[in-house]
């Protein structure tokens, strides 16, 4: 299935994040479905990084249109590394050491043989050696997991993304109040209706 990546895919507040909740509804196997089926998918996740995301501007944020069932397969990986770290610090929880040593490998063996510079973004790598999205998003997840902006880092109770909650205070609970907000709205009235239904006598 193809999707049409739009803003509202893009709510995490950093890209790391965005690429983790490509896989929605994480916390719930019957219900969970991964939204990269494939690896045209994935480019067309990165292209759209590019306009929705803070990964615009960044060098080699594509993911290059040569990928092959190897390539997706680690940028998987990536996934659910990240997402295993950042899950696990939902809340001030402990931060699972074993995925931010499988962050921090991942992150050595894709800037093997890469030049750094200095730029707008701060340090940066050089993408004369060819795109790596995968590169950008572990970029993005050493920054966050540096970052005080941890400490804002929550889950939509509905659809599982992971976001950083940057209202002033802290208020925040869905990742969109149009979509999850409204739909979590919704249920919780027609549970009320069903309830007050089985109440009313046959």
């Amino acid at each position: 299935m193809s999707y049409a990546w739009t803003e509202k895919q893009f709510v995490g507040g950093t890209v790391a994040l965005d690429f983790a909740n490509t896989v929605c509804y994480r916390d719930d196997p019957a219900r969970r479905f991964d939204k990269i089926s494939g690896a045209d998918e994935l480019s067309a996740f990165a292209e759209a990084a590019q306009r929705f995301s803070d990964a615009a501007g960044w060098p080699g944020a594509t993911a290059g249109g040569d990928l092959d069932g190897v390539q997706l397969a680690f940028h998987r990986a990536v996934r659910d590394a990240i997402d295993a770290l950042f899950r696990s610090a939902l809340g001030g929880g402990t931060p699972e050491t074993l995925a931010l040593q499988a962050l921090l490998r991942f992150h050595h063996d894709l800037l093997s043989g890469r030049k750094l510079r200095v730029g707008s973004f701060g340090l940066e790598i050089d993408a004369a050696a060819g795109p790596s999205f995968a590169l950008v998003v572990t970029q993005s997840a050493m920054r966050l997991a540096g970052s005080p902006e941890l400490r804002r880092l929550k889950r939509c109770p509905n659809c599982h993304w992971l976001f950083i909650d940057r209202s002033r205070n802290a208020s925040r609970v869905w990742c969109d109040m149009l979509t999850c907000g409204n739909r979590a709205k919704a249920e919780r009235h027609y549970r009320k209706r069903r309830a007050r239904a089985s109440l009313e006598p046959a």
